[in-house]
This record gives structure tokens, sequence and C-alpha cells, in this order.
């Protein structure tokens, strides 16, 4: 058998405890404390992402079965889990992979790129005042996601595990987000 990568013994560890291999970036990052950290950012990674997932689904089931009358559901958990998503980590990754992507379709010429509104939209559903309102965004925001390939989600999940290139890629990407372009340009403070 060979591998395209060298094995080391977090792999090993992966396969005997059934979890999901982390991306080659994290893989070669070795055995030691900086192997072990890196992984720890991808497992959060994972699991934020999935828990995003999750929340999205609970939102576009409570919004359909909304549509069906009775009593409104309860959507304080869900807005409680998009607003905690916001603020991690794996939300900066997020961002620093859309700023690189709308880079990408500046380039190739493309007026818009879906990507480009998923904060926004996730920013929306804290405001949305009905559980079907919310499941129109969850449904949009939740169809993004069909299209990320493995390598899409290496590439996010590195931005945490090299921060000097997330950082970078985050406010290069700032240039191509129109919406942020614009609040940074109009309120940030600039030095005389």
């Amino acid at each position: 058998m060979s591998c395209s990568y060298p094995i080391v013994r977090d792999d090993f560890e992966d396969v005997l405890t059934f979890r999901t291999p982390r991306p080659r970036s994290v893989r070669n990052g070795g055995g030691g404390s900086d192997g072990r950290r890196s992984g720890q950012a991808y497992e959060r990674f994972k699991a934020d992402t999935a828990r995003l997932l999750a929340t999205l689904r609970a939102i576009i089931h409570k919004a359909a079965l909304s549509t069906q009358g009775g009593d409104p559901f309860d959507i304080t958990t869900e807005r409680k889990d998009v607003n905690e998503f916001l603020s991690t980590t794996t939300a900066f990754a997020f961002h620093a992979w859309v700023g690189a992507k709308s880079k990408r379709a500046f380039e190739f010429g493309q007026q818009s790129e879906a990507w480009r509104v998923f904060f926004l939209q996730l920013v929306d559903l804290r405001r949305a005042s009905t559980p079907l309102e919310m499941g129109r965004i969850a449904a949009s925001l939740e169809l993004l996601f069909e299209d990320l390939s493995e390598e899409d989600l290496e590439k996010i999940a590195s931005y945490l595990t090299n921060l000097p290139t997330g950082i970078k890629r985050l406010f290069e990407g700032r240039q191509y987000d129109p919406i942020v372009k614009a609040f940074v340009d109009l309120y940030a403070r600039k030095s005389p």
C-alpha cells in the first residue's frame, strides 16, 4: 500500500479511535505538542461546522412544521447556537476562506460569489422574527454547504493551523467583500 503523505503516530490514533482523518496539513504536524494542538483545532473545526449544520437543519424542521399552524416553536436555542458560531475560531477560518474565494471570483471576472453573503445571512438569522423566516435563511445557508469539497474543508481548517496565512487572507479578502469594505472604509479610525 502506498501513502501520499508520511504516516505519523497521530494517524494511527485516528484509525484506532475511529475519528475522521485530519487534513494533511494537520497530520504532517507530527506527534509533538504542535501536532496535537493542530489536531485539536481541526477537531474543534469539525465540531463547530457540524453543530452549525445541525442548527440549520433544526431551524428548517421547525420552519416547515410552523407552516402547519399550532403553537409557535421556540427558536431561542438555535439563535444562541448561531450567535456562538459567529465568535468561534471556525468562523474566523470561514471568513479567511470566503475572502480568498471572493478574491478568486473577482480575478476571474465573476460579479457575485454565493459565499460572500454567508456571514450576513448568519447574522440575519439572529434578527429574523419568525421560524418561517429563519427557515428560509437556514435553507439558503445549507445549500452553500452542498458544494463544499473535502479540499475546501481542508483549506478552511488550514487557516486555524497556519494563523499568519489565515490573518493575511482575512485582510486581503476585505476588499472583495463590498459590505465589510464599505463599513471599514467609512467607520474605521484612520491614523493622521
